[in-house]
């Protein structure tokens, strides 16, 4: 619009004792009660809304009454306000909701086209069960932006960030996985979970598979033992000690189940490695009922 809209008008008050009325009002005001707390506070409360409701209607219709004997510039208010509506209600308000849903549905779909683009890139390199990156961390890269331009930099950005580490990813990936298939080449089925294992730090591989490899020679140790202690033993039952009918009766400690914990501050992974290095010291000891992770 290029038209400035300019009302002058001239007039004055024939009649009024807006004064004596204002200080009536402002006495009637200060005397209400607005501690309420016996039934004949809130009835009086309640009385004094409707008062104030007919006190509320009195300006309106006295101010219309004037206004109305002022022929056109009545007119001219009328005419005012009705455009001054229809700007706020037709052009303002629904151009308003307009933008804010617009510019929130191109800052979604910025959103979804860099988590699929993504999300596509680890599936391309065949790690897609290892993409840990969520709508909430995209959200938060385009976070304050205003345009639609800066937030496409933003998410393109990290598109390139992604590309790069997916790269040097899948490299330690394929490094890891091999380093497995060839521990287990020795060692059938010791490394069943290769596939999920493989996704880490290179010296925590190693880690895993020196620790399942000593836990498996343990165990084979310890099989032998037993049969070889099995093989040994005296057929015959009749070379056991009798008790005597007199013996003092040997009293022993019940035994009972006992926590040991232990928390540690480290990735994932190394936490695994933790645990499994725990399971290959400590799993074959008698006592030891079970070794576990958790967080």
């Amino acid at each position: 619009m290029t038209t400035e809209l300019v009302v002058k008008l001239e007039g004055t008050v024939v009649e009024s004792n807006l004064a004596v009325y204002e200080k009536e009002v402002q006495g009637w005001i200060d005397k209400i009660n607005k501690n309420l707390v016996t039934d004949d506070d809130f009835a009086r409360a309640e009385s004094d809304i409707k008062e104030a409701k007919q006190v509320e209607t009195n300006i309106h219709n006295s101010l219309q009454d004037a206004l109305s004997h002022l022929g056109d510039i009545f007119e001219l208010k009328t005419t005012m306000e009705r455009w001054q509506e229809r700007i706020r209600s037709e052009v303002r308000l629904p151009l308003e909701r307009l933008v804010k849903s617009e510019k929130e549905a191109r800052k979604n779909d910025v959103i979804d086209s860099g988590f699929n683009t993504v999300s596509e890139l680890w599936k391309e390199a065949g790690l897609q069960k290892f993409f840990d990156v969520g709508r909430r961390e995209f959200a938060e890269l385009v976070k304050g932006k205003r345009s639609l331009e800066k937030m496409n930099e933003a998410i393109n950005e990290f598109i390139a960030e992604s590309k790069e580490h997916i790269a040097n990813a899948k490299a330690v990936y394929e490094r890891n996985l091999s380093r497995f298939k060839e521990a287990e080449s020795e060692f059938p089925g010791l490394f069943h979970d290769k596939e999920d294992r493989a996704f880490g730090d290179p010296d925590l591989i190693e880690q895993t598979i020196e620790n399942r490899i000593n836990k498996f020679k343990l165990d084979m140790a310890e099989k032998d033992k037993k049969e070889n202690t099995t093989e040994d033993a005296p057929n015959n039952a009749e070379n056991s000690t009798a008790v005597d009918d007199n013996q003092k009766e040997v009293v022993v400690d019940q035994e009972e189940v006992y926590y040991v914990t232990i928390e540690i501050n480290c990735t994932k992974d190394r936490a695994i490695s933790f645990a499994e290095g725990l399971d290959a010291n400590l799993g074959d000891n008698d006592i030891v009922k079970k070794i576990g992770l958790s967080k």
